[in-house]
């Protein structure tokens, strides 16, 4: 029926010269409804939010439910953007006012992500401007949610190429296109080596060098997280044992966590499988994990690093200062050094308010008896401003940019 009302609605459109307002409505986290209390529950709010939205909408234009907690609203003789903004706004108003829910005693909120495809503006058949509403769609869910995109043909370009990057990386896996470089780490005061960390490149055989600012958001929405980060850990375990094997003693060997692989229930098995298969003692490792990661779900996250730290295992929060952690947490994380985040440390000497961030941070380190290392250190002035601080460690291209494995033996032996 949804189809039907949409031919006709176009048709007629074509025909008088106006225009079509496709409206595709996500309902936000519908499935905590249904997963907490019920699917009488849920089939219940999805009954009031339909009745809300049929009492709003006018007689001429259609409302469809096209699958779970997914709507299509069809709105007709549009005349310009604000007006169906208006439109936009009383749905999403009607949403405002908390649901009842029969033997439930609190009631229950709920918001919509929408996105809006125009005919003829952005298509002129039912199916695309159905999938660009989609798209948009999902462009409001990953800006926040409760919020509504309209399309446009950049947001097409882009949900094809995450497709293709999603499915390219997953082949890039199987034929061995990934590789690691290594940063050293370097001790602010002796200026010796206490460390690397390994980080990922990915070297298409047609694209060239793919950025992991592009690939690694691909990996995490796509799932492949998981599987890449096994592939870090193992590759950068193997490759520190073949250094020290040979009288490369570069310390230790960070290599980044993401959240999927720390909330693995068998994420500490993992770890340990690594080392075994590798014969890396613990010490020479460090885990990564940043702020956001660590909060996600913090007491879980917390066991598991207890878990790794008890084995010997540094660990290590990175781009500290960025996410949202709490500092009531952080006396009781399970952590060996913080990060400063390469944002606080590239306008040093210039910016005060940088200075005083990473002062304060150096200080915060000092007083809970934690290691810090600063990232993207690029000049003598930052270097001499972190030692005066009593910084720790530092990395960045003052010491050098991230390197091949043989090129990292070379500059080790030139020491």
């Amino acid at each position: 029926m949804l189809h039907i009302r949409l031919e006709q609605s176009l048709q007629h459109a074509s025909r008088q010269r106006t225009k079509v307002a496709i409206v595709f409505i996500d309902l936000d986290h519908f499935k905590r409804i249904n997963d907490s209390l019920g699917h009488s529950s849920g089939d219940s709010i999805l009954q009031q939010v339909a009745l809300r939205w049929r009492q709003i909408l006018p007689a001429n234009d259609s409302l469809a439910r096209i699958s779970g907690d997914e709507f299509v609203a069809i709105l007709v003789d549009v005349e310009s953007v604000s007006q169906v903004s208006f439109a936009i706004a009383r749905l999403m108003e009607a949403l405002e006012t908390s649901f009842k829910l029969i033997g439930e005693t609190y009631p229950v909120h709920i918001t919509a992500s929408i996105g809006v495809s125009l005919f003829p503006d952005n298509g002129l058949d039912v199916a695309v401007l159905l999938r660009n509403a989609d798209t948009a769609m999902y462009r409001a869910k990953e800006e926040g949610r409760n919020t509504y995109r309209f399309y446009t043909a950049e947001m097409t370009t882009a949900a094809f190429e995450y497709m293709w990057l999603a499915n390219a990386l997953r082949e890039a896996l199987n034929r061995d296109e990934l590789r690691l470089v290594y940063q050293p780490q370097i001790d602010l005061q002796s200026l010796n080596w206490v460390g690397c960390e390994a980080l990922l490149r990915w070297q298409h055989p047609e694209k060239g060098s793919i950025s992991p600012v592009k690939f690694i958001p691909i990996a995490e929405q796509s799932g492949l997280i998981k599987e890449i980060g096994i592939y870090v850990l193992k590759k950068a375990c193997v490759q520190t044992k073949s250094w020290l094997d040979n009288g490369v003693n570069i310390g230790r060997m960070a290599v980044n966590i993401s959240a999927a692989q720390l909330q693995d229930p068998d994420f500490v098995r993992v770890v340990q499988a690594a080392l075994e298969t590798s014969g890396l003692s613990p010490q020479h490792l460090e885990l990564e994990v940043t702020e956001g990661t660590l909060m996600g779900r913090a007491e879980s996250n917390i066991e598991q690093l207890e878990q790794l730290r008890h084995i010997g295992i540094h660990i290590s929060v990175d781009d500290f200062g960025t996410g949202y952690s709490s500092l009531s947490y952080l006396k009781q994380l399970p952590i060996d050094k913080l990060k400063i985040d390469r944002a606080f440390v590239k306008d040093i000497p210039e910016d005060v308010n940088d200075m005083a961030i990473c002062s304060a941070i150096l200080a915060l380190g000092q007083a809970l008896d934690i290691r810090i290392i600063a990232e993207g250190v690029e000049t003598n002035q930052q270097a001499e401003f972190l030692r005066s601080k009593h910084c720790h460690e530092a990395q960045g291209y003052l010491y050098s940019r991230p390197i091949e494995a043989g090129e990292i033996t070379r500059l080790f032996l030139d020491l």
